[in-house]
């Protein structure tokens, strides 16, 4: 995957992709599976907002139930075992645990009911033939066994607990890598760190795009037939770029964040707590009166999820506030007092932007639905068209959708998605555990058995090409493992995931981003790789070396 600036000025794409978070990279995919020619461009490195600070759930939408919405269940239960399919070394089986209260809407009843459903309607979602990827059916547990599972938890009219079966992202980082890089091995020019500055063409038609290196400050011309901008929070502010229009808009957002807790709250299942506060989805067809806050065991730490605050304006590249880390704090220790959570306990911040229609105060309601906007249509703009998602799980199914669009509207012959059965780079593997025992049984040295398992955990089959870069073999112990192995990640992004500075290596190319298990010695040593991968002197070493640091800070809490 190289960042090819004269190809992209060069060429006349059939489609131009504006914005390289998981909309963008699986749509980009998707069409140049289907032979269209295709370009991405992305204003800084690919997945850096919203993308990469999810809940890291991919989930079959028991949730929707309450709206009604079986058929958007059907949908994610699909897409939840597709990602298993396509992408097994980052998509996993998680269990989730609800305790049960009372005999309304948290009653047992309700809750067993709720699972029959989900069942039913998910009643293929064990056709894998990895064992490693079959979830269970749905289960309902005594008031001892829930308080077993999720010590703790509020015993105040508890009559049991429910669980349910979910998958969960072990890397949300390099599940986007991998599908950045099935797309350009199926042919997409994908190019980071180029900014969209205008709309090329005629006042009712577009040809292309005007756009700058931001790290060159070069200027280019981009030429395409069609585009499509995924630019997801900043999906108006493109859209105002390319229509010269000031009032141009789809949607408006709401900030939301998850924190990363630097201990397990609870081992091995995820548990839904109950907000203390009030609060009512205008549109569910049930309310529970309260909302439903995730803590899902991720590695050693725990992710707790999610708060939704409302933005005034357009979304800006901004951080959460300690005072709203504070609150979100308060409100879980409310809902699970044995936390007892304090600043110091937080490893990292998740954060970005939902699209949210409408706010009042607190009460912010989150965008139901996707929207596949043809321009054309809604205001006689000929050549664009807009893509806003709402749920990851939700990211390659839209991308299919638009990808039809896009055949009709170039007067292509239609092609069926490959997308859900095609393994992303890395993702050809059809028996983990298999795989994984097979590829390590030659190492004798348990460290470097468990080095290649981590790298498949990571790079899936494509763990050798990691491996390549080191300077000796993986087994060998005379000069440390980890540290050789964490330059030959870095030579790995460099050259053949595009990164071009320091940040991008360390939060969206190694998967190891958390301060606490990210000594300064081993930062230096990844800038010192790269210095010399790029050609750096030692100015612009120290200054990418500082901005990393920064983001450090600003990810944790200082205080309160």
């Amino acid at each position: 995957m190289k960042r090819d600036l004269s190809r992209l000025t060069s060429v006349e794409y059939d489609v131009l992709i504006v914005g390289g978070g998981i909309y963008g990279l699986f749509t980009a995919w998707d069409a140049a599976l289907r032979g269209l020619t295709v370009a991405l461009v992305e204003k800084r490195d690919f997945g850096h907002a919203t993308s990469f600070n999810s809940l890291r759930v991919i989930h079959g939408g028991l949730r929707y139930l309450q709206h009604g919405h079986v058929m958007r269940m059907r949908q994610s239960i699909c897409e939840r075992t597709t990602f298993m399919r396509i992408a097994p070394h980052v998509v996993h089986p998680l269990p989730f645990l609800f305790p049960t209260y009372g005999y309304g809407m948290r009653g047992q009843s309700i809750f067993a009911l709720a699972l029959l459903i989900n069942d039913m309607i998910g009643f293929d979602r064990n056709q894998l033939d990895d064992p490693q990827k079959h979830l269970p059916a749905g289960t309902c547990v005594s008031t001892e066994e829930c308080l077993r599972l999720a010590p703790g938890i509020s015993d105040e009219g508890l009559t049991g607990g429910a669980i349910c079966y979910d998958a969960q992202l072990s890397s949300s980082e390099r599940l986007i890598m991998s599908i950045a890089q099935s797309g350009a091995y199926a042919g997409v020019d994908l190019c980071n760190y180029v900014e969209v500055t205008g709309g090329m063409g005629e006042q009712d038609e577009l040809k292309g795009v005007e756009a700058k290196d931001i790290l060159t400050g070069e200027k280019l011309e981009i030429r395409s037939k069609l585009i499509i901008n995924t630019a997801g929070p900043w999906v108006n502010q493109v859209l105002r770029q390319v229509q010269r229009s000031a009032s141009s808009s789809i949607t408006s957002f709401t900030k939301a964040f998850n924190v990363l807790i630097s201990r397990q709250l609870v081992p091995q299942y995820a548990i839904g707590v109950y907000s203390k506060k009030q609060y009512t989805d205008a549109k569910a067809l049930i309310n529970k009166g309260t909302r439903l806050f995730i803590i899902t065991p991720w590695r050693e730490y725990s992710l707790i999820g999610t708060a939704h605050l409302p933005i005034q304006g357009e979304p800006k590249d901004r951080d959460v506030t300690d005072k709203e880390i504070h609150d979100f704090l308060s409100e879980i220790n409310d809902a699970y007092p044995i936390a007892a959570l304090t600043p110091e306990d937080i490893a990292w911040t998740y954060w970005g932007y939902l699209p949210s229609p409408e706010a009042n105060g607190d009460a912010v309601q989150l965008a139901k639905d996707y929207q596949i906007c043809d321009h054309e249509k809604r205001e006689g703009m000929k050549g664009l068209l807009s893509v806003v998602g709402v749920k990851l799980t939700e990211s390659r199914y839209v991308a299919e959708k638009t990808v039809d669009l896009v055949l009709q509207k170039l007067g292509k012959r239609h092609q069926k998605s490959k997308t859900s059965h095609t393994p992303v780079f890395g993702g050809d593997i059809s028996h983990l555990s298999s795989y994984i025992k097979g590829e390590t049984q030659q190492y004798l040295d348990q460290k470097g058995a468990a080095a290649v398992s981590s790298l498949i955990g990571r790079y899936g089959s494509k763990y050798q090409q990691v491996l390549s870069l080191l300077p000796q073999d993986v087994s060998s112990s005379n000069v440390d493992l980890h540290e050789r192995l964490l330059k030959a990640e870095v030579r790995y992004g460099i050259q053949e995931e595009s990164a071009q500075r320091l940040s991008d290596v360390i939060f969206r190319r190694m998967d190891w981003n958390r301060p606490d298990g990210f000594l300064q010695k081993r930062l230096e040593s990844c800038a010192a790789v790269m210095s010399q991968e790029m050609g750096w002197n030692d100015k612009k070493r120290d200054e990418e070396l500082m901005d990393v640091q920064s983001t450090f800070r600003a990810k944790l809490m200082k205080s309160c």
